[in-house]
């Protein structure tokens, strides 16, 4: 059964494989805004970490979402991983512009890799739906939060709860 959500009260039936906590987080290869190649697997190797998906940079949400998670690695060290459907250059001025230093900021725009195998695909615009990834340093996914309306912010309470357990 497919991931669904609301966009402006919308329903959106979300494309790609649906996950679990507790299922072994998909590998994904994304490109960095320097254009080079990402490989989660590569980036994750036996830590914690955080995925959080986006549709776009360029919308307010968004911008705030990438600040406090930004703020989120200073104070909780936890490395997080923010991806969206953004070209790789447009990654790179957003970042450059809200000093954006702690994230490692990745385009998902080539492939769709990383959409595809976590579910979160917005189809009809062609970007990532909202949502946050919480992986155990043994691989596995420890928390999902697909939010429900994409226009909101994740519940960063949530996030941080899962962090320090």
């Amino acid at each position: 059964m497919a991931n669904k959500v609301t966009f402006k009260g919308n329903e959106i039936i979300l494309k790609g494989d649906v996950l679990k906590v507790g299922d072994i987080a998909p590998n994904f290869i994304a490109v960095k805004s320097d254009v080079s190649e990402f490989d989660f697997y590569s980036f994750a190797k036996d830590k914690k970490c955080i995925i959080a998906s986006y549709p776009s940079v360029d919308t307010p949400v968004c911008a705030t979402e990438a600040k406090k998670l930004n703020q989120s690695v200073n104070e909780n060290n936890v490395p997080i991983v923010a991806i969206s459907a953004d070209l790789p250059f447009a990654l790179g001025r957003f970042c450059a512009q809200e000093s954006i230093d702690s994230l490692e900021v990745v385009s998902d725009h080539k492939k769709l890799d990383f959409g595809n195998k976590y579910g979160v695909i917005f189809d009809e615009l062609r970007v990532l739906s909202r949502a946050i990834f919480g992986v155990n340093a043994d691989g596995t996914i420890g928390y999902i939060e697909i939010v429900s309306e994409v226009t909101n912010e994740p519940d960063y309470s949530k996030i941080i709860q899962w962090i320090n357990s």
